[in-house]
């Protein structure tokens, strides 16, 4: 199936799941049909966001091998992208990190992959503890999250050159 088929299925399954919603509303059911019409309900929008993920990495990869992206590049703008839309920490956000946090943050994820008893606290990790999540077995993982934390200290030096060109002019 290509893109444009994939996206019409998307397409679909989101029609789908506004008329089983616009359904459930209008009808006087038993709850025991209600409980039916509901899971069916859950089931179509997990279909549709499945499908809306799926396409999502069929277009990442489409893009990595039309552009000749290597496949760190991809990890590292996967990760960095999830981090901005999960958790909402944005260059705006990062302008608080302004001693070097985000860069030890990044040491410390390169250096837990390399110890042998598995990851440990890192004591340079600038943030709260809770928020160290290793990934441990998948090296991969945890060189992306330190790339990721180095385009953040990037974009946030950037972000404050923009700012201090703006409010100079």
């Amino acid at each position: 199936m290509d893109n444009k088929n994939f996206s019409d299925a998307v397409d679909q399954l989101g029609d789908l799941y506004e008329l089983a919603k616009d359904q459930m509303l209008r009808l006087d059911v038993s709850p025991t049909q209600a409980n039916d019409q509901q899971n069916l309900f859950f089931t179509i929008q997990r279909m549709r966001d499945l499908a809306a993920a799926t396409m999502q990495e069929c277009n990442l990869l489409t893009n990595r091998l039309e552009s000749n992206q290597s496949v760190g590049v991809t990890l590292i703008n996967q990760e960095y992208n999830r981090v901005l839309n999960e958790k909402q920490l944005t260059p705006e956000h990062d302008q608080k990190y302004v001693h070097g946090e985000l860069p030890e943050a990044a040491i410390s994820y390169l250096l837990s992959g390399t110890f042998e008893d598995g990851p440990n606290m890192p004591s340079n990790w600038p943030f709260d503890s809770a928020s160290f999540k290793p990934t441990p077995g998948d090296r991969l993982r945890e060189l992306s999250k330190a790339g990721a934390f180095i385009v953040s200290e990037i974009n946030r030096i950037d972000f404050s050159k923009i700012n201090y060109t703006i409010s100079n002019h």
